[in-house]
């Protein structure tokens, strides 16, 4: 059964009540990354004709805050987008496919050395793609999906207040057989500040 756009967000409220009281006396920290995704499938049928996406994606970028315990366990959200251009192999139409997620993210954090931190995570939310073709035939689709996210990297911790990390993040999205599908393989560096 698939979810009306409305939904998620009530599925993300109630996530985050849920979670709310186990988020005291947490540490809080703001994250900004930035890397590349690939998709899994990079010829789709859009349109009615198949068009070749570009292999990495464009203007890729995260934006994320979550509270920390002490026993390393986080939870927070997390925007993401990303761009994948495409060329026609049987159609004479260029464009741009543009995915944009919001997703509760849930990590686990490892002490292995005082500033060396593993971690592994999972996210549930939502997705708009946007598709836009160029002339001759010119348009723009939008569509909403579930999106699922698994992710292991290592935090750097420089100092108390500032971190560095570097992640691998796999993306799933429950699309239709017939809409353009985003899922993807991602590597991202990020920055955090932390509180």
């Amino acid at each position: 059964m698939r979810l009306t756009a409305h939904r998620y967000y009530a599925l993300f409220g109630l996530a985050l009540s849920a979670t709310w009281p186990m988020l005291a006396h947490a540490e809080t920290a703001f994250t900004l990354k930035g890397g590349a995704v690939n998709l899994w499938d990079n010829t789709q049928t859009l349109d009615g004709a198949s068009r070749n996406l570009d292999d990495t994606s464009h203007s890729t970028f995260a934006i994320g805050w979550e509270h920390r315990r002490r026993n390393g366990a986080a939870f927070g959200m997390e925007y993401l987008s990303y761009r994948n251009d495409f060329t026609p192999p049987s159609s004479p139409d260029t464009g741009l496919a543009r995915t944009q997620v919001l997703q509760f993210v849930a990590r686990k954090y490892f002490d292995r050395a005082p500033v060396v931190h593993p971690f592994i995570g999972i996210g549930i939310g939502t997705s708009q793609t946007t598709v836009s073709i160029d002339a001759p035939t010119s348009y723009t689709k939008y569509d909403w999906n579930v999106a699922l996210q698994a992710n292991v990297g290592v935090e750097f911790r420089i100092d108390p207040n500032f971190a560095f990390s570097a992640e691998v993040k796999g993306l799933y999205f429950d699309v239709n057989s017939t809409h353009y599908d985003p899922s993807s393989t991602g590597l991202f560096l990020g920055a955090s500040v932390l509180f």
